[in-house]
C-alpha cells in the first residue's frame, strides 16, 4: 500500500475535495461539466489530465475560482459539481477570498489591446518640409 501523504504544506486550502469525486464519470460526463464550468475545467485539465484524484490542491487563488464557479446555479447543480466541490467552499470564500482580490483569476482572458488612439486634428498637420 502506499505511504501516507505528507501534510499538506502552510497556505494551502483546508479542505480538499471528497475521495469520491468523480469516480463513476466518464469522459463524456466531465466534458458537459466542464462546458458549464470553465475555470474548474481549465484548472482540472492543467492539473489532473488523467482525471480524479487529482495530484494536488488549487492554490487559494485558484481555488476562490473554483468555489465562485460552484456557487453558480449553472455549474453548482451539475452532479459531477455537487459530488467534487470543496467542503469548506462558502467559509473559504468568506475568510480568504476577500483578502485575494483584487487579483486577476488565473484564467483571465488576455487583456484586451488599448482602443486605437484617436486621429490628429487636420489643422494640427503641416505637409512639407520640416521647419525647425
Amino acid at each position: 500500500s502506499l505511504p501516507p501523504l505528507p501534510p499538506s504544506p502552510p497556505g494551502k486550502a483546508p479542505a480538499s475535495p471528497p475521495a469520491t469525486c468523480g469516480q463513476s464519470a466518464t469522459q463524456a460526463d466531465w466534458t458537459a461539466v466542464f462546458a458549464v464550468c470553465s475555470r474548474w475545467g481549465e484548472w482540472a485539465q492543467a492539473h489532473c489530465p488523467t482525471g480524479p484524484p487529482c495530484p494536488e490542491d488549487p492554490t487559494e487563488l485558484e481555488l476562490c475560482d473554483l468555489c465562485t464557479e460552484w456557487a453558480t446555479d449553472l455549474c453548482g447543480e451539475t452532479a459531477l459539481a455537487k459530488e467534487c466541490q470543496w467542503a469548506g467552499c462558502s467559509d473559504f470564500m468568506r475568510d480568504s477570498c476577500e483578502s485575494l482580490q483584487p487579483s486577476p483569476p488565473y484564467s483571465a482572458p488576455p487583456p484586451l489591446s488599448p482602443p486605437p488612439s484617436p486621429p490628429l486634428p487636420v489643422f494640427s498637420y503641416h505637409p512639407g518640409p520640416k521647419s525647425f
